[in-house]
């Protein structure tokens, strides 16, 4: 089995933002791979490769700028000093979460660079499940204010959710940032071998079509969460009378999410760094 490790740029090694000190500090490890900085190894490949995609900007980016303020700026409201109190002092706190979470980033990193879409999907998907639930009600306590926490967060499972993933469905339509959940982003299939196939299959999960050519869908970026987890129930699970996507359907499935899985993490990163810019709120 493939060992993915996350390496810090070299420039961070004697700074809190190499990840290292304290050695647990997952929470920042997960920011700085999400920001593009870094490189994950493998056994077999000490040296490593460049994390290549920006992933905490809307929409995502290439990765080029290797410094501590390309961190700290997406922070804006926070000096350097508060932030590296911040990250240093929350270590600890949700240490398991934030584990999981570090671990499944960088699996779904490293099987990205290596073309292994189907694998780096798997990754992407659980980091979404895990946090579908810890995020609503660490945000809404953060925007609302601990005294109407309970009433707010209790709309989001009154309307008979099925799941965790349901309640993150209803919270990024109703509190995800309407700068963020308006935005709009374009699934572009015209380099592969199959765009119009590839373009009817992401149709069957998107809720609402801005525009769609015959090799490109765009949608919004608060519907991606519904892909994701449309592709996942219906490609994964081949149920007898069930609405299933067959190999008939979608001929090369790495070739069509190796166009989504980086649109998959863009949001999973906005949805986290919802998540620490609510932690620093109240623990910074």
């Amino acid at each position: 089995m493939t060992n993915f490790n996350f390496s810090p740029p070299k420039t961070f090694r004697n700074s809190i933002y190499c990840g290292d000190r304290p050695a647990e500090n997952f929470r920042l490890k997960t920011i700085l791979l999400l920001s593009g900085l870094g490189r994950i190894t493998q056994t077999d490949d000490p040296k490593g490769v460049s994390i290549p995609f920006d992933h905490l900007t809307i929409p995502y980016q290439s990765s080029s700028v290797k410094t501590i303020k390309h961190v700290t700026q997406k922070f804006a409201n926070y000096s350097r000093k508060e932030l590296d109190r911040f990250f240093d002092q929350a270590a600890t706190k949700n240490l398991p979460l934030h584990r999981n979470i570090f671990g499944e980033t960088t699996n779904a990193y490293g099987h990205y660079i290596n073309n292994n879409q189907i694998s780096c999907f798997v990754h992407i998907y659980r980091t979404v499940e895990q946090i579908a639930l810890c995020l609503p009600i660490i945000s809404i306590i953060n925007k609302s204010g601990i005294q109407n926490t309970f009433s707010e967060f209790r709309q989001l499972i009154d309307v008979k959710a099925k799941s965790d993933l349901s309640v993150l469905k209803r919270y990024t339509r109703e509190h995800l940032d309407s700068t963020v959940a308006d935005q709009t982003v374009i699934f572009d299939f015209s380099n592969s071998s199959r765009p119009k196939q590839n373009v009817e299959v992401l149709k069957r999960f998107a809720e609402e079509v801005v525009n769609s050519t015959s090799s490109s869908l765009e949608i919004k970026y608060k519907h991606i969460d519904s892909v994701i987890v449309g592709f996942r129930n219906q490609f994964f699970h081949f149920l007898p009378f069930d609405k299933n996507l067959s190999i008939t359907d979608i001929s090369s499935p790495d070739e069509f999410l190796k166009v989504c899985n980086p649109i998959f993490m863009n949001f999973f990163g906005y949805l986290y760094y919802e998540f620490i810019s609510s932690e620093l709120t109240m623990w910074g």
